[in-house]
């Protein structure tokens, strides 16, 4: 906007609004990141009414990019940082229930291996009752 004044009508409210700060003339450019509009950026002059040439145009326009980079960068970072954390937090919950089902496991196979061994002792005394019962069924053969 090389001048305020030279506002056309239909931005009166935005003639007002600089003129009440006292700009005369503003480089404006919109800042995009991700081809959605985040804001503004530019100068404003309240002394004079220069002409904004290309190259400031083009220099305004590569530092707007820069800080938009800049900022894209921060919240991405921002977004890392988040996802690492509830990952740590995944990892510690996850951890926890893994060593609980160990736990679990192994209390399940001490009581399996119990089991197994009072169910052979079983066995093997049934086992020697029959034998003993055999014996005693069998008639003695003499020599």
């Amino acid at each position: 906007m090389p001048s305020v004044a030279g506002l056309p009508g239909e931005a009166a409210l935005e003639k007002e609004f600089w003129s009440k700060y006292g700009i005369c003339s503003a480089l404006i450019i919109p800042l995009h990141l991700r081809n959605r509009l985040v804001g503004l950026y530019g100068f404003a002059l309240t002394k004079s009414s220069p002409v904004w040439g290309a190259n400031d145009q083009a220099l305004i326009k590569l530092v707007g990019e820069i800080l938009t980079s800049a900022w894209a960068r921060k919240q991405s970072e921002e977004e890392l940082q988040q996802l690492s954390a509830t990952l740590e937090l995944r990892i510690v919950e996850r951890t926890r229930q893994l060593k609980a089902e160990i736990v679990e496991r192994k209390r399940t196979e001490e009581m399996l291996r119990e089991s197994m061994e009072k169910l052979e002792r079983s066995i093997t005394d049934r086992n020697r009752d029959l034998g003993i019962l055999y014996d005693i069924q069998q008639p003695q053969m003499s020599l």
